[in-house]
């Protein structure tokens, strides 16, 4: 905690009247004697532990237009000082301003632990916001990629018929081959929903390189590994086509594929 002066002397009142009071007025009257002593209250207040070096009283002396022996006099005499010394020299402090700090500084501590709960509070608040932000960022993008796949699974379904229809004219099929041909189609689509294959196309095939090799995703959705880069529905499609047609080896493919894990 840094350090501050206090705005006001914490002195108790009843100093006034204590004796050593009353000895200082009779031996230096027109309350010089008491002004040094506040004066040198005022001074130790100005450092962060309350105490003075000796070698300082001569500068004390002329801020408070005294004589340094008079100082001397106040300091060791009367009893409001305490003298003793350390590595640094002789000092001088007071345990009657040292224990009316004692409040002030229990107050002080008390704020200085407040602000740094409140502190931790509102960067507890802060990181708690940004990882709500965050989530709700995520929830957005998986929103949105839902919605778009979604609108990539209608017209990839709506196109998948219209080519099965065009497919069934072309082999001037029955209506009720029709209809066998795409519940063919259908069931064979959910039975290897959820299931994961890998198979290399024929080459040449549409519009596909040579060596390219499919992957399909438990998802349903058809990825093309050699770019890395899911089929659009046109080729979806046509691969969904050729599968069917090789649906035999395609199911055996994924057992062999279940039995190796």
């Amino acid at each position: 905690m840094s350090y501050r002066i206090p705005a006001y002397m914490p002195i108790d009142s009843i100093l006034i009247e204590d004796i050593r009071m009353k000895r200082l007025l009779k031996d230096m009257p027109n309350c010089s004697g008491i002004g040094i002593v506040f004066g040198l209250f005022f001074h130790l207040l100005k450092n962060e532990n309350q105490r003075c070096r000796y070698d300082d009283i001569d500068i004390i002396a002329d801020d408070l237009r005294t004589s340094v022996p008079m100082v001397i006099t106040v300091i060791e005499k009367y009893g409001f000082f305490s003298v003793f010394e350390d590595d640094a020299g002789k000092k001088f402090f007071s345990p009657a301003l040292d224990k009316a700090l004692i409040p002030y500084f229990e107050k002080c501590e008390k704020n200085s632990i407040s602000a740094k709960i409140g502190a931790e509070k509102r960067k507890l608040k802060l990181e708690n916001q940004k990882e709500e932000l965050r989530q709700l960022s995520l929830i957005d993008s998986s929103q949105r990629m839902l919605g778009e796949c979604s609108a990539n699974r209608i017209e990839e379904n709506r196109k998948e018929k219209k080519k099965t229809k065009n497919k069934i004219i072309e082999k001037n099929l029955s209506p009720r081959e029709e209809t066998e041909e795409r519940e063919n189609f259908s069931n064979f689509k959910n039975q290897i929903q959820g299931k994961e294959v890998r198979f290399t196309l024929p080459y040449p095939f549409a519009n596909f390189a040579q060596n390219t090799v499919i992957r399909l995703r438990k998802t349903g959705y058809l990825h093309n590994e050699s770019i890395s880069k899911d089929l659009n529905p046109e080729q979806a499609h046509s691969v969904w086509e050729y599968m069917f047609e090789k649906k035999e080896q395609i199911k055996k493919r994924i057992e062999e594929q279940e039995n190796a894990r």
